[in-house]
């Protein structure tokens, strides 16, 4: 199978105490790109759920009578 491999970079200002503690974390896991690649899978599936949450959420009723309400 081929291949077409792009890569985004991640820096960590290990000055800043809030980072160097993301950086060592990051240090934990021996695939890094797997871990990432999870971490923004995880993020996605929260927000197709969300996303079908609210159109859920907005759909009217079937039995709801709206004309009642307006007159």
């Amino acid at each position: 199978m081929a291949k077409l491999i792009k890569n985004k970079s991640v820096s960590f200002n290990v000055l800043d105490p809030q980072q160097k503690k993301l950086f060592n974390h990051c240090e934990l896991y021996e695939n890094f790109s797997s871990y990432i690649k999870g971490l923004i899978l995880r993020d996605m599936e929260r927000e197709s759920k969300t996303t079908l949450k609210v159109i859920e959420e907005s759909k009217p009723l079937e039995n709801e009578d709206f004309m009642s309400d307006l007159i």
